[in-house]
């Protein structure tokens, strides 16, 4: 029956040496390799009393801990979230750099680049990277507020989403994916190319659209990612008497609720191709018809410069999105863009 006995780590190395008398070998664990190698050893009579013969075993303690500790907390069910390869992510989780990739079209001609480069995109070797890390929808606000954002998240892979760059100036967005697209490379060409097809004439030579997200990679930095749920705006009509700062609230479905301190002052729906319909608290039975014209992206809302009409000719003139600096400074009007139509 062999015996075991435990030497004390040395003053120059975090190391412990195992004794047994059960062979005339050592087994000596490199820390540098990870590997064990066997040579023939004298006898210690320091260690093996007075066997003639012995096996030490030279084991680091550091690289032991650590995969105890790992195999611990995986049993625990912990995990690392910094990263995770993509095939453990589900569809609202999403791989982000603190650099990521800048993969941007500003016309046509440019589309094959964006191929080229989407699907050079490889997740399991982006999730390696030192700078990634693995977050929820919840945590990227304009993905899982936002409309584009929603649609994106809902869709399964391949999918896509693109925004207009600089998003300042530029107020489109291109949505692409799910079973009809045969790969990523596929879906992000899709989305940049509707988001440039968005883009009126006057708007087109000033702007390019970027890709924000692909499949479960985050292709902007996360600080892009915000989306402001209430945003302020200013409403005028001096046929009504109105000249009000107030709170314009994202209710989903194009659907935006305008309100005060003291409660609703009005609903304001947008329909297609930039048409607005705005009823006011004050005006029942009373619907105001026009247009929305986008000037960009503030805090992920789209900021918009908005007018309509009663059937009497009766103006009111939204301001939506702006900050308050720029509503102070009227830059909102003269940056409103042109009319849509």
């Amino acid at each position: 029956m062999s015996s075991l006995t435990l030497i004390p780590p040395s003053r120059t190395g975090r190391s412990a040496i195992f004794s047994s008398s059960s062979g005339p070998r050592k087994a000596l664990f490199d820390r540098a390799s990870n590997s064990v190698s066997r040579e023939p050893i004298l006898p210690d009579s320091r260690t093996m009393g007075d066997k003639p013969f012995g096996l030490k075993m030279r084991i680091t303690f550091w690289p032991v801990a650590a995969l105890i500790f790992g195999l611990s907390l995986t049993a625990c069910g912990v995990t690392d979230r910094r990263a995770a390869p993509s095939n453990l992510l589900d569809t609202r989780s999403l791989i982000v750099l603190e650099q990521p990739p800048i993969i941007e079209a500003r016309g046509e001609q440019e589309l094959g680049l964006v191929r080229l480069q989407s699907t050079r995109l490889d997740p399991v070797a982006l999730s390696a990277r030192t700078d990634a890390r693995v977050v929820g929808a919840e945590a990227l606000p304009y993905l899982s507020n936002s409309e584009a954002g929603q649609k994106f998240l809902a869709l399964g892979a391949p999918r896509a989403i693109s925004r207009g760059s600089p998003p300042e100036i530029c107020p489109v967005v291109g949505v692409a994916g799910g079973a009809g697209m045969a790969s990523a490379g596929d879906a992000a060409v899709a989305s940049v190319r509707a988001c440039l097809a968005a883009l009126d004439e006057a708007d087109a030579p000033l702007c390019g659209c970027r890709l924000m997200a692909l499949d479960g990679m985050l292709t902007v930095p996360q600080a892009e990612m915000a989306y402001a749920g209430g945003t302020t705006a200013r409403l005028r009509a001096p046929a009504l008497g109105l000249d009000l700062m107030i709170v314009a609230e994202d209710l989903g479905q194009s659907v935006t609720l305008l309100r005060d301190l003291k409660g609703p002052v009005g609903l304001l729906r947008h329909g297609p191709d930039g048409e607005v319909e705005l009823t006011l608290a004050g005006e029942p039975g009373r619907v105001f018809e026009g247009r929305s014209n986008a000037v960009g992206f503030r805090r992920g809302r789209l900021a918009e410069r908005i007018r309509v009409e009663d059937d009497e000719g009766r103006a009111v003139t939204l301001l939506i999105g702006f900050s308050p600096a720029e509503l102070a400074a009227g830059a909102a009007v003269a940056n409103a863009g042109r009319p849509s139509g």
